[in-house]
């Protein structure tokens, strides 16, 4: 687990607001839980937003015992949706800083500080993670991985090879850090 940068530290106590950690969910009880846990131990003190699409198990549930801020959609129209839901709460709430994971547990909370390290240098304004970049023990099941490799066999039809495919291949931007700017 790396250290929140205290630049982040200090923007956050200064404008006395907290970021929102955006989760969607549908039906992901059995994850959830430990997803929860993780951010709760990464560091980070932040609104953890959960997002429930419509679940038909008890993830509204473990998002409210977890002392998760539940949003529930009445049913299931999809992760962009969800997002969308999450995104307005955050611009609704003045949070300066959003973060953005997916309830299944393939994004590992202590990872947050190293998507942060860049915006505390002012290198950016949108970070995002990939877990293809290291080895890991995640396994995504048939239907993901046919979707990632449809999308990288387009990325190489459309000229994209070596390094950039498999990036361009990840489901787009599931797990990224960025401020908030409305103009």
């Amino acid at each position: 687990a790396g250290k929140v940068p205290s630049k982040i530290v200090s923007v956050i106590q200064l404008l006395n607001v907290r970021p929102t950690v955006i989760i969607p969910a549908f039906n992901e009880a059995a994850n959830l839980a430990r997803v929860l846990d993780d951010v709760r131990g990464s560091g980070i003190d932040a609104e953890i937003v959960v997002v429930d699409d419509g679940s038909t198990d008890t993830t509204g549930q473990v998002a409210k015992s977890h002392g998760a801020t539940l949003l529930r959609r009445p049913f299931n129209m999809g992760y962009g949706t969800a997002l969308q839901t999450g995104y307005k709460h955050a611009l609704r709430t003045g949070s300066p800083l959003v973060i953005q994971m997916d309830a299944d547990g393939q994004h590992g909370a202590t990872e947050i500080p190293k998507l942060l390290a860049p915006l505390e240098r002012d290198e950016c304004d949108l970070v995002i993670g990939s877990r293809f970049l290291q080895p890991t023990d995640y396994r995504m099941g048939f239907a993901k991985s046919l979707g990632r490799e449809f999308f990288r066999f387009t990325a190489r039809l459309s000229g994209l090879t070596g390094a950039v495919a498999p990036l361009i291949a990840e489901e787009i931007a599931s797990f990224c850090w960025f401020t908030v700017s409305v103009t």
